[in-house]
């Protein structure tokens, strides 16, 4: 396209010049060529043509009217090398944003999955109130068995999140959820050393670990509640950070486009 737009102007150059050349030389401009009037604007130049009087008298308006045309054909250039180099920028822009907003929306499946883990771990009290068949026991400890290495996975994949700084609607509601889900974590694993210990005594009723064991219980419901509360403002943040995001990449989408 640059190049199209040079040969036009150079084109246009030529066929201006040529024809204010052929103009000088033809009888059109014949009064302008006359010698008696070269002579009475320039007596000391008579020896020179038509052309080459004319030439010389207006050199300095020719060059320039040439010099700025070629200042303008390279202005033109500039602004649209500028304008290439504005869309670039704005595509490039674009897609590290759809790859930013695809990370925060596997970041909001990672909160949805511990969302759906929690519950498992919010059993309520009654569920092993006395007495309690020793089978119940066990099925309940397979179930916070299989939840807390579920849990282990998702905290050290929320450890490793990205946000976008300190700033992020997501930062303060992360720290919280992860302070809660370790505490979580760490309940879990003393409710199920309660059950091992329980199930070595032989019985839930007369063993010294009951307590202790209710007491895990509740520690873990409330944890996990507090666990909860923290992860839907977080997923609350990613959600706006999300929309502002795609919000940009509309933007940029129009630049791009030249809109």
């Amino acid at each position: 396209m640059q190049t199209d737009n040079g040969f036009a102007i150079a084109f246009f150059v030529v066929v201006i010049g040529g024809t204010i050349a052929i103009g000088i030389a033809n009888d059109i401009t014949a009064p302008l060529c006359e010698a008696a009037k070269i002579k009475s604007m320039a007596p000391d130049k008579i020896e020179f043509g038509c052309f080459e009087f004319w030439l010389n008298r207006y050199q300095s308006l020719i060059g320039s009217v040439l010099a700025s045309a070629v200042a303008g054909t390279t202005l033109l250039w500039i602004v649209r090398q500028f304008a290439v180099s504005h869309r670039q920028t704005a595509i490039a822009g674009a897609t590290a944003l759809r790859l930013r907003t695809q990370e925060l929306e596997e970041k909001r499946t990672l909160i949805v999955q511990l969302l759906r883990i929690l519950p498992r771990l919010m059993a309520r009290l009654e569920e092993i109130e006395v007495p309690i068949p020793m089978v119940a026991l066990e099925h309940i400890k397979n179930r916070l068995s299989g939840a807390w290495d579920d849990l282990a996975e998702s905290i050290r994949k929320l450890e490793t999140f990205e946000l976008s700084g300190a700033d992020s609607l997501a930062a303060a509601p992360r720290r919280q959820a992860l302070m809660f889900l370790l505490s979580l974590q760490n309940t879990v694993s003393l409710t199920l050393m309660r059950i091992d210990a329980i199930q070595r005594h032989g019985g839930l009723e007369a063993s010294p670990h009951r307590d202790n064991l209710l007491r895990h219980w509740a520690n873990n419901r409330r944890r996990a509640m507090e666990a909860e509360t923290a992860l839907r403002q977080m997923d609350g943040g990613l959600k706006a950070e999300i929309f502002a995001t795609r919000k940009q990449i509309q933007n940029f989408e129009k630049i791009a486009i030249g809109a």
